[in-house]
Parts: C-alpha cells; sequence; structure tokens
C-alpha cells in the first residue's frame, strides 16, 4: 500500500481569545502558542502561518529544508501582522532574530525588531526573504565592536537560489564599518525592491563573492555614517564578478551613493541607477575599475515622505519611466505588478500614472510675469496663449511655451491695440498633458497638440 503524504498547513497565534495551545495539532481552531515549535514540526511543502502577537524574545531557528517541489513556507498573516523579538544581550552571539540555516525555504511577511545580533539571517540555498520589516537589531554593542545586520546572506561556502524582496531595513547594527542593512555574498543572489534606511554602515554590502548578483530596484536612504551601496571584494582573494546593478536610488547617505570596492580585476556593469545628495558624491572606487555606468541620473528622485518610510515616487518624478527594462522585478515592494506606463520606474515603487488634474490660480505678479499654484502631480507645465479679439468667441490658444520646470513665466510681448491676450496653463508629465479645465458652461477647454 503507498501512503501519499499530504502538505499541511500549521497554523500559530498567541492572541488573547484564540486559545491557542502548544500541545495540539495547530490547526486554524487551535492554534500553536509557540512559533518555533511549529517550526520544528514542518515537513516538505507545509505552510507555517503566523496571525498576530509578539514571539520572544528569543532566537527563532529554522532548520528543516523543503525540496525545489515542496519548498517549506513560513509566513504572517496579514503581512507584517505578527512579531519576532529577539533576545536580549549584544551581538551576533547572542542571538540573532531568525537563523535560517535550511534550504528551500520562503520567509516573509514578518516585523522583526530588537534582537541582539543580526535581524534575519540566512546560511541555506534557495531560500526567499520577502516583505519583512527588520528595525533596531543589532544595536547594544560597543560602538567598535561588529554586533550584527539587518538581513544577511553569507557564509563560507557558495549559496544558490537567494532572492531578497521587498524587505524594508532600518536602523540595524552598531559599529560603523562591519554591521549594514543588506549585507549578502550569496553567489547568484537576487536584491530587489528593497529598502535601506539609518544603517550602522552600508546601506546595502554587496560583498565579497557576490558572483553574478544581481542588484536592482532597491532603494538607500539616510544611512547616515557610510554609502547606500558598497559593491565589491576583500582585495585578496574574493572577489565579486559579474554583478550587475540597476534600477536602484541612493539618496542622501552619508557617503557616496554607489562604492565599488577592493574588486581587483572585476568589472560591475550599472544601469539606470540615480545618485542624489550624497555626501562623497554619486559614484566612488577603491582599487577597483571603473564600471561599465549607463544612464546613471543625478537627480532628486522625488519621494513622497521619505523620513515617514515612504518611498513611493511623486507623480513629478524623474524616476518614472527611466528605468532598464531588461532587468526589471515583476512587481513593486507593495506586490503591485509592473510595469505600468512605457518603462519600469526606477526604485521600489512603481508610480501609478494619470495625467495632471487641472492646474489653478493662474495670476498675473505683474505687466508680464505671470504666477499659478504648483502641482505634485506634474514633471513641467505647458503655457498657452489665446487672442481676445474674436467675435463670436472662439478658442484659439496655441502652444506659448513647453518644459516649464517652475509654475512661472514672463510673456514680454504685448497684444494689438484694443484687444488682449488669454492664457491657459496645463500640468504634464509621463502620461501625457494634464486638463485645462471646462468653461463656464462646462464645456471642456480643447489641449491643442504640440505642447509636450
Amino acid at each position: 500500500m503507498v501512503v501519499e503524504s499530504r502538505a499541511a498547513t500549521l497554523n500559530v497565534n498567541d492572541l488573547p481569545g484564540k486559545s491557542c495551545s502548544d500541545s495540539g495539532s495547530g490547526s486554524a481552531l487551535r492554534p500553536f502558542c509557540s512559533l518555533q515549535l511549529a517550526v520544528s514540526r514542518v515537513r516538505p511543502g507545509d505552510v507555517v502561518e503566523v496571525s498576530g502577537g509578539a514571539y520572544g524574545p528569543a532566537e527563532l531557528d529554522v532548520t528543516i529544508s523543503g525540496t525545489a517541489l515542496a519548498p517549506i513556507i513560513i509566513r504572517a498573516v496579514p503581512r507584517r501582522s505578527a512579531v519576532i523579538v529577539g533576545p536580549a544581550g549584544a551581538g551576533d552571539a547572542a542571538g540573532g532574530g531568525v537563523v535560517i540555516t535550511a534550504s528551500y525555504v520562503v520567509f516573509e511577511g514578518f516585523e522583526v525588531r530588537d534582537a541582539a545580533g543580526t535581524g534575519i539571517r540566512n546560511w541555506g540555498h534557495h531560500v526567499t526573504i520577502r516583505d519583512n520589516h527588520v528595525h533596531d537589531n543589532a544595536r547594544r554593542c560597543a560602538p567598535a565592536v561588529k554586533c550584527g545586520q539587518g538581513i544577511a546572506s553569507n557564509g563560507s561556502s557558495p549559496l544558490a537560489g537567494v532572492v531578497i524582496e521587498r524587505n524594508l531595513s532600518v536602523r540595524n547594527g552598531t559599529s560603523s564599518s562591519p554591521d549594514h542593512d543588506f549585507y549578502i555574498s550569496s553567489p547568484g543572489a537576487m536584491i530587489r525592491n528593497n529598502v535601506a534606511v539609518d544603517s550602522a554602515g552600508f546601506g546595502f554590502q554587496i560583498y565579497p563573492d557576490c558572483d553574478a548578483c544581481l542588484v536592482y530596484n532597491n532603494v538607500a536612504w539616510g544611512n547616515a555614517r557610510n554609502a547606500g551601496f558598497l559593491i565589491g571584494g576583500d582585495g585578496a582573494t574574493k572577489f565579486s564578478s559579474g554583478v550587475v546593478v540597476a534600477n536602484n536610488i541612493s539618496s542622501g547617505n552619508a557617503g557616496a551613493g554607489f562604492v565599488i570596492y577592493h574588486n581587483g580585476v572585476e568589472v560591475v556593469t550599472m544601469r539606470n541607477n540615480i545618485a542624489y545628495g550624497n555626501t562623497a558624491g554619486a559614484l566612488g572606487m577603491s582599487s577597483s575599475p571603473a564600471p561599465i555606468n549607463t544612464d546613471f541620473l543625478q537627480v532628486d528622485p522625488r519621494f513622497k515622505n521619505p523620513g515617514g518610510l515612504d518611498f513611493h515616487l511623486q507623480l513629478s518624478s524623474p524616476a518614472i519611466d527611466r528605468g532598464y527594462a531588461s532587468l526589471a522585478p515583476p512587481d513593486d515592494i507593495d506586490g503591485d505588478t509592473r510595469i505600468i506606463g512605457s518603462q519600469v520606474d526606477i526604485g521600489v515603487d512603481e508610480a501609478v500614472l494619470g495625467p495632471p488634474a487641472e492646474v489653478l490660480d493662474l495670476r498675473f505678479l505683474d505687466r508680464w510675469t505671470m504666477a499659478w499654484t504648483g502641482s505634485s502631480m506634474a514633471a513641467g507645465y505647458a503655457l498657452y496663449r489665446g487672442g481676445l479679439a474674436a467675435r463670436p468667441w472662439v478658442y484659439d490658444h496655441a502652444c506659448l511655451a513647453s518644459g516649464l520646470g517652475l509654475p512661472t513665466f514672463a510673456d514680454t510681448q504685448s497684444p494689438p491695440p484694443g484687444t488682449g491676450f488669454y492664457y491657459l496653463v496645463a500640468g504634464v508629465n509621463a502620461a501625457g498633458v494634464g486638463t485645462l479645465g471646462t468653461s463656464s458652461s462646462g464645456v471642456g477647454r480643447p489641449i491643442p497638440s504640440g505642447c509636450q
């Protein structure tokens, strides 16, 4: 007789009123109280669903592997509703938040905080770490002592099939040199749609031996002690070859936006990245050849509210439709499908675009100079001028000026004697020209062509 093995869903919920029990089966009606217990009972293909509550303070150890056809999935439902609190103490020796030594594992949707050492550390292969908020880990060491990272995937053996995506890593580490929000040295790793903020060291350290790693559509912002991205090797025997760095934004960091570091003769390929407002400039190199660097923009990416950890793009952002299409994630940090528009956006957000709304408050400041209220949706403005001589009244405006970056314009041409001009202004973005509004009768004002 053949007995078929079926994948199971093990439920964990320690919230009051959920009747959790560590002596039960982990059903939806009688979930486990202990996350570690559920993780220790999984088999290939099983799913651990964790709801609400705070688990710890203790290190969560993931030691049982799935298979290529039946990975183990450990996820919080709803996303980031479950909090893993790491152990007390200082440094990795005292324990991390989550340590994965298994392979063929998906770990997703948790908040991981306050661990003595690294928030999430992976030692396995074919591991996906997705959609986690990892913050304030490895913060209790002396300033000169290595304490830990936000998210790390590295080790002495090559780790294939690692995916690090859609994670927010904030305020991790203590020492300014070895502690980072992301520390990845797994060959072939895909690092995409992640955000690194205010790390003790680099936002992203892609080093060493990160051969053929793909680093794309990430954001490093406000890392107050070092660069946003460091890519390279140790200058001796370990180098990162075949690395592609594309569609990333590095802004407001204390070091350079991007640093190529001690990488021997290995050349890094950079495409369609943005560096802006970094203390040490856009690009730095140390004991490395210059990267292949195309479409490198040094412009304000215009995040909505980075100080509030909102890295969505304003609709006027120059990052919209400017990415490298050959290396685009299937979605953005919210899980929304890419591509919207003509090209993938740079950064973690794929902006949902529409033409700008009607521009308001067009007025004259003096005889020649007019101004209007700027629109956050507009990347620029188009100004139209028409005559007031026609009887009966008709709209005859045509393009007077296009590509205006500021909400003001001076028209020094005088109308013919006894007549006058009228003016209309529209916002313009990647989706097209915005509306010119409607007349007093409710009819839409026409938009002439050729003024984008």
